[in-house]
């Protein structure tokens, strides 16, 4: 159901022609899927009693108006900026399906106006550029948890354990018992990793993911964000899963559709994997004074073979998109 929302909903923006689709989510609410005259995304829903005018960000456009033709009411929600145009079709995707389980048409607005408010902070202009670091971090996160596989798990699972969008100590967070993992990137010929705060390395069954990352001039042998993105989605197969990454990636609020994220290009060269227990030197939160309220620091990971599980050379494997 909402994998086939999607399906449509970007069928219509790839044609990018003015055209509307209705929506058979199994919903009490009609709801309706389209490209405006201007090229716009914008979907509304169709109902008998006058509904609330949601109050959302500025990029979005709400209308509501009541048919002449049945007396029913329309309210609609156009997309003013393309560049959060894939957080809006999870929305789409979202409201669907939660709404498809609603008893009733009135049951199904007030999921409908509460999911839309959940992703009032997601809907926002974006923020600036990532700095080369925390793009590079980014990158070696991405390929890390939904590429390289090393951790064992299926694109569901990931797609769920993947925290670090939502402000979680660690990147990659498992249900028990599975492992908690933090990604770290490092540049070829560096050694220092940066640990951000206290609560990153504290705790049972972490495991420090850290990836040497080479920034490349030539396209042809690496993989931008952008790329990587959309190998991503592209694998996820579940529509529900593929609108929960888009969900997560969005927290991030990186604009895809900036060219300077296709000009950067990286390549991974090397994975270090690190056993976290009691005797890795960390900065734990659970051992520090009260008085300590937030710390940063940094490790020098070339002091600290005996605690390396796992160790893989890319170097001669060339574009690391399929890890």
């Amino acid at each position: 159901m909402t994998e086939n929302v999607e399906d449509r909903w970007r069928a219509l923006l790839a044609r990018g022609e003015p055209e509307s689709r209705e929506v058979d989510a199994g919903s009490p609410l009609r709801m309706i899927v389209g490209v405006s005259p201007v090229g716009r995304p914008y979907f509304a829903v169709v109902v008998s009693e006058r509904p609330g005018v949601p109050d959302v960000t500025n990029a979005i456009e709400v209308t509501r108006r009541q048919r002449a033709s049945d007396g029913r009411w329309t309210l609609t929600l156009e997309l003013q900026v393309l560049a959060l145009t894939d957080p809006f079709v999870s929305l789409v995707s979202e409201l669907a399906a939660k709404s498809a389980e609603a008893p009733s048409e009135a049951d199904a607005l007030t999921v409908f106006l509460q999911t839309l408010a959940e992703w009032q902070e997601l809907l926002t202009a974006q923020a600036g550029r990532l700095s080369e670091a925390a793009l590079r971090g980014l990158v070696a996160e991405l390929w890390f948890g939904f590429e390289s596989e090393v951790h064992g798990h299926g694109l569901d699972e990931v797609t769920r354990a993947w925290s670090g969008p939502l402000g979680g100590s660690q990147d990659f967070q498992f249900p028990s018992p599975g492992l908690r993992y933090e990604v770290k990137s490092l540049r070829p010929g560096r050694t220092n990793i940066e640990i951000s705060s206290e609560g990153q390395l504290d705790g049972k069954d972490i495991r420090l993911a850290v990836v040497t990352v080479e920034q490349l001039a030539s396209y042809a042998d690496g993989v931008t964000l952008p790329d990587l993105v959309a190998s991503i989605r592209t694998r996820i197969q579940d529509g529900a899963d593929r609108a929960e990454f888009n969900r997560r990636f969005a927290r991030l609020l990186v604009d895809l559709d900036d060219d300077w994220y296709s000009e950067q290009t990286f390549v991974v060269r090397r994975l270090h994997m690190y056993d976290v227990n009691d005797s890795f030197p960390a900065l734990r939160r659970s051992t520090l004074p009260d008085a300590i309220d937030r710390t940063s620091y940094r490790i020098d990971v070339q002091r600290l073979p005996q605690f390396i599980i796992l160790e893989t050379d890319y170097t001669h494997r060339g574009s690391q998109v399929d890890g």
